[in-house]
């Protein structure tokens, strides 16, 4: 990736006019802003980027970057996104913003940022209420409206079809979708409070419906284990009930622990996995990422690449951060050579369903 970054630097040098023929782009320093929750239920998320972004910086930048990270908690909510990025301007001065993590977050701070000459990009967000909220606002993530309607796929071809979601953004975002798709199809919609750690009534209210297929519309974070561990009390129930999520989490070793007998037979819609061998050695050397998908991994890091790339462009070529970065292709995984142009999200991502299969992840 260094070679690739030298590379680059060339590129963007030949042809330009002056000033960026005579400007070290290598050396530009940039101050990054990270929203991102750094404490309560979602911290270890937080934990996770800040591995996956100082990965990113020796990857590509090498030891001597001239890339300062400034980290706030945003603890995935709104009001905390808010008074993080008000920090982060206003008194750390950032150049760029990475974030926020949780949509929630986003959809607090994107109105906030023309006023201010700001430009945040997330390699995270999904809600698909983002979607055209702020020019200044870029995410590389899928727009949660293509998981639902994939999630809808799954399950198309049951006659009963009990849901239980999260009373969230995102999660009330994707279940709009799904209902849309599925009408009449759906016996049982169940609704549990936000951060609740006793879903057991809601539980009882959907398989109280007999449906063929259950599926789970938690948010990530604690809340998805808590769902988990109370369907797993009643087990017994459920053996004639498919299980259909969204989230990967539930096929790993946590939760296979915690619940066996469900991670053996849910199906998880998620974004395909990544064949570059060159993300496989990113994602080994980032440690251990749990929370994070390959995708999202992926586009993390992602995120924290192009903004660098297009701050230090604006300085070589005298223009400003959001037009570099909306009007260039992107570099990093996945991404690479996709333009955002006047859209929010990028588009065009492919989903799997994944399995347990013999203690392995399988994709199908």
């Amino acid at each position: 990736m260094k070679k690739f970054f030298a590379a680059f630097v060339l590129l963007s040098l030949v042809g330009c006019s002056s000033p960026a023929e005579t400007v070290d782009m290598e050396n530009i320093p940039v101050k990054v802003g990270v929203v991102t929750p750094m404490s309560g239920g979602f911290a270890a998320w937080g934990e996770e980027t800040q591995s996956i972004l100082n990965q990113t910086i020796l990857n590509n930048f090498g030891t001597e970057s001239n890339i300062e990270l400034v980290y706030e908690d945003s603890k995935c909510n709104g009001q905390d996104a808010v008074l993080a990025y008000q920090k982060l301007v206003n008194v750390d001065q950032v150049d760029v913003i990475l974030g926020g993590l949780c949509s929630s977050e986003s959809l607090a701070i994107a109105p906030l940022l023309e006023a201010d000459g700001m430009v945040a990009m997330s390699g995270v967000s999904a809600n698909m209420k983002l979607d055209g909220l702020s020019p200044n606002f870029m995410t590389l993530s899928y727009i949660s409206s293509a998981m639902a309607k994939n999630m809808a796929e799954e399950v198309m071809d049951y006659e009963k079809v009990a849901i239980i979601t999260e009373e969230n953004d995102w999660n009330i975002g994707m279940l709009e979708v799904i209902e849309q798709e599925l009408g009449e199809k759906i016996v049982s919609n169940e609704v549990f409070e936000k951060g609740s750690k006793d879903i057991r009534n809601t539980i009882l209210k959907a398989l109280k419906s007999e449906p063929d297929v259950l599926l789970l519309n938690p948010n990530s974070g604690p809340t998805s284990g808590t769902l988990f561990k109370q369907l797993a009390e009643v087990k017994d129930q459920l053996e004639d009930i498919d299980l259909v999520s969204q989230l990967l989490v539930y096929l790993k070793e946590d939760m296979r622990t915690m619940a066996p007998e469900l991670s053996s037979k849910i199906k998880i819609v998620e974004a395909a996995l990544l064949d570059d061998p060159e993300f496989q050695n990113f994602k080994a050397s980032a440690g251990d990422i749990v929370n994070y998908t390959e995708f999202l991994t992926a586009n993390t890091h992602n995120a924290l690449l192009n903004l660098v790339l297009a701050h230090r462009r604006s300085v070589a070529n005298e223009t400003d951060v959001l037009s570099e970065l909306r009007n260039n292709p992107l570099q990093g995984f996945v991404t690479s050579g996709s333009q955002f142009n006047d859209d929010t999200f990028l588009g065009g991502v492919e989903f799997s369903t994944f399995v347990l299969e013999d203690g392995q992840i399988i994709e199908r």
